[in-house]
């Protein structure tokens, strides 16, 4: 039993094997939790998000270009995207220990890999999140001025709280997975670190001994 949650462990964290259970554990939470928020808010607060904007404009095409310039990309679709990224990361890394079963942090630099590449994924989607938008939250008003509409349009997104709600929850989940995910790396860089270092002393200590 015990190790049949292990295993569900690691498929779910994208490790591999020599990972502490705390590492699979945490990552495999995280990412279950952000799969369940996806799925409850995809028919609920993200339903329609452009039906959600409400512009004093009848023009036509404006609330649309409007929403556009508020919000380049849909925050779900977004996050919906690394998700993307991240379970194909999950299914690589399954593949790979069909391929080689990992005995030895210190002979095998699958985990480590694994690792870099979840880091790499979290990190790019929050830097991206933040260049798309400017900080972490979207604000419930603006204004907007761009074509087709009539000088200056004062727009409001509804239901913004429960989506910069959203924003936030997922935003932590991704943090706290690259936290974990670096901290695993740097413990293995440094295992690797010491690891050639006791070999190197034991050769010249062999050497003394011929």
């Amino acid at each position: 039993m015990e190790s049949d949650i292990e295993m569900i462990f690691t498929l779910l964290s994208g490790s591999q094997p020599p990972a502490p259970f705390y590492v699979k554990s945490s990552l495999a939470l995280l990412f279950v939790v952000r799969l369940i928020i996806m799925i409850v808010t995809a028919k609920t607060t993200w339903n329609d998000d452009l039906g959600d904007l409400i512009c004093n404009s009848t023009r036509t095409g404006c609330r649309y270009e409007c929403y556009n310039s508020y919000s380049i990309i849909s925050p779900f679709n977004l996050f919906a995207l690394q998700l993307i990224f991240i379970i194909s990361l999950l299914i690589a890394v399954a593949s790979l220990q069909n391929l080689s079963q990992t005995r030895d942090i210190s002979r095998s630099p699958a985990n480590s890999y694994c690792m870099l590449a979840r880091m790499i994924i979290e990190g790019a989607f929050l830097v991206l999140w933040l260049a798309i938008y400017h900080g972490l939250l979207r604000q419930p008003n603006f204004k907007c001025d761009t074509n087709p509409c009539e000088q200056i349009v004062v727009c409001t997104m509804l239901q913004n709280q429960q989506k910069n709600a959203f924003v936030v929850v997922m935003y932590i989940c991704s943090l706290a997975c690259l936290f974990i995910c670096a901290t695993e790396k740097n413990i293995l860089m440094t295992q690797v670190v010491f690891f050639k270092s006791s070999s190197k002393i034991q050769n010249i200590r062999n050497s003394q001994y011929i």
